[in-house]
């Protein structure tokens, strides 16, 4: 989150499984999207491409897929 540049990014968000489908997930990233929006911020998220009931939680929201995107890890003292 920047106040400055107005852009926060949300990740990591989850539910523990004894308390999914109750509607926490939704109800707590609707708030906290709503503190970011009344603040005049851009909101974005990473997902990852298989996690479809995220997905279609984020797209009920009004998140739309704009970009996909790979992550790699680098390791010190690698040659391969």
């Amino acid at each position: 989150y920047s106040r400055r540049y107005r852009v926060a990014a949300l990740g990591n968000i989850a539910t523990h499984p004894d308390h999914r489908r109750k509607g926490l997930g939704r109800a707590t990233t609707t708030r906290l999207c709503r503190s970011l929006l009344d603040n005049q911020c851009d909101v974005g998220l990473n997902v990852k491409a298989d996690n479809h009931s995220a997905i279609a939680l984020y797209e009920s929201l009004g998140f739309e897929i704009t970009a996909s995107y790979e992550e790699f890890m680098v390791v010190a003292g690698s040659t391969s």
